[in-house]
């Protein structure tokens, strides 16, 4: 009898803090950091691969902590019809105090789908399994005797260390509006959480323990952005176990560089909950790294220490990912009918030659030679810039017709990729022995892409195009010094991007020549 009440005891005890949890659940306050958590279809809004760590810690009425941390990775997967698909994982462990530890992981898949140039509209879905577990490290009325502890005792207790495992399912449909710079202008989503209700009891046939679906919607709004400030007003709602709540907030955005290659932004998040209580963040973004932490605040009173000092971490890495490319079977049937009618130098286009910028002074150091001033001065003196002019001369080769048309052709490259081929190298070879006996050339590389994925994203992809070419031309005997690297990204297509050819023009380099 006396085991049997120690053990409702327990039960009690673990229900209430596991309320906690399921309170808590999913209810990030930087739900950007946190898509697993906030709508399965916001996982499509990555377009790198992408890893983030989070933490939470919210106080308990017993003093202690209940801490959530969480390590989730994202790979995109770029189809060449504009459609991307996201792979996500995600493995988390939350820890009752030390009474109840609860340790899952779970899969994602979201599928993003283009309405027009500047909207699209995203699915996704996850599933996981986690498990809990009852402690086994604290003192109960069953481990003393007499006022004496036994901690033998303790084995007597029928729920220590006791497991559950339980799958959850969940799901989430996402739609954001972009601008004129393919920038987030609004969004909305809705999402349906553990859908399939799942008995997280200790006890068999436990119904009274089930985890409740939760509806969470979310909608936001950029209604001021300039080249420095923007502000996004947002608006949550959550119901779970039949029980509301309201997030009303606004995020204000401050950009400290909006050079591509040197992306710097603060994001100030202001909320406010309609359980009285106040959210404030604070993010620092770059082109690669993110790191934002958040505090609850109480705006009321009468409030509880799991309503209270709520802290909360996220930081998001992001990594180049070029070699996750997927083909429509239509457009491999394509693909492979164009290879067979292109010739060889498949990596090599001849674009308009008024595109492509050769400028060329051989007039002037003809133009300006000071001999024919005759300076009245001693002879040997004279002799002396006679004679560098005549070095000039030698010098200075003015471009044949040849190397003109080899410049004006370019370097191709494969969707979403930086990779040079043996046929593109075999041409960069051509334009190494150009310069080579050049010079008195510089060249400027100038890197391109279509028009599929982030303009962010592709400015930077056509900056390393430009790079790799350089490191090419620097590792067969051009001094670097010579060279300039610059990209346009999607900016100056030479051809249309509503077909793949088109397409495949535009993912190039230009060669642009000047004499020193």
């Amino acid at each position: 009898m006396k085991n049997f009440i120690q053990y409702i005891a327990v039960i009690t005890l673990i229900a209430g803090l596991s309320n906690v949890s399921v309170a808590q659940e999913g209810n990030f306050s930087m739900y950007r950091y946190t898509p697993f958590y906030a709508n399965p279809g916001q996982i499509s809004t990555t377009d790198q691969l992408n890893f983030m760590l989070n933490s939470r810690i919210q106080p308990l009425n017993t003093g202690e902590n209940l801490t959530t941390t969480i390590v989730s990775g994202y790979m995109p997967i770029h189809f060449s019809n504009n459609h991307k698909l996201v792979v996500g994982a995600n493995v988390s462990s939350e820890q009752t105090a030390s009474l109840l530890n609860s340790n899952g992981g779970m899969l994602a898949l979201s599928y993003s789908v283009p309405l027009n140039d500047r909207s699209e509209l995203s699915l996704g879905a996850q599933g996981g399994l986690f498990q809990n577990k009852i402690g086994g490290d604290f003192v109960t009325d069953g481990q003393i005797e007499g006022g004496v502890l036994d901690p033998g005792a303790g084995q007597l207790d029928p729920v220590l260390n006791q497991q559950h495992a339980y799958p959850t399912l969940s799901s989430g449909i996402y739609y954001r509006l972009k601008d004129a710079d393919y920038q987030d202008r609004a969004f909305v989503g809705v999402s349906l959480f553990n859908m399939i209700e799942p008995n997280i009891s200790f006890v068999e046939n436990g119904d009274a323990a089930k985890l409740p679906m939760s509806i969470k919607t979310i909608a936001g709004y950029k209604v001021y952005d300039n080249a420095t400030l923007s502000v996004s007003p947002t608006v949550r709602w959550i119901n779970q176990a039949q029980n509301n709540a309201f997030d009303l907030g606004t995020d204000v955005g401050y950009r400290l560089s909006g050079d591509a290659e040197d992306f710097k932004k603060l994001i100030l998040s202001l909320w406010y909950n309609s359980n009285s209580i106040g959210v404030m963040s604070l993010a620092y973004e770059q082109k690669r790294i993110a790191v934002g932490v958040s505090y609850d605040i109480p705006v009321g009173t009468g409030f509880n220490l799991a309503q209270n000092g709520i802290f909360e971490f996220a930081i998001s890495y992001k990594l180049k990912n070029r070699k996750q490319v997927k083909e429509t079977p239509s457009v491999i049937q394509q693909k492979e009918t164009e290879v067979q009618q292109e010739e060889p130098e498949i990596e090599i286009e001849q674009p308009e030659k008024e595109e492509v910028e050769v400028i060329e002074e051989a007039e002037e150091p003809q133009k300006e030679e000071p001999v024919k001033e005759k300076p009245v001065i001693k002879e040997q003196v004279k002799k002396e810039p006679k004679i560098e002019e005549q070095a000039a001369e030698v010098t200075f080769q003015p471009l044949t017709e040849k190397e003109k048309e080899t410049l004006a052709k370019t370097v191709r490259f494969k969707l979403n990729s930086d990779d040079l081929n043996e046929d593109s190298k075999a041409f960069i070879d051509q334009v190494i022995d150009i310069l080579s006996k050049k010079e008195n050339y510089n060249i400027t590389l100038i890197g391109h892409t279509c028009n599929l994925g982030e303009s962010s994203f592709n400015g930077e992809l056509g900056m390393d195009r430009a790079k790799i070419v350089r490191d090419y031309m620097v590792a067969n005997g051009i001094n670097e010094a010579r060279i300039s690297t610059n990209s346009k990204g999607e900016t100056d297509p030479i051809a249309t991007n509503e077909n793949k050819l088109g397409r495949e023009k535009n993912r190039r380099v230009e060669f642009k020549v000047t004499y020193q």
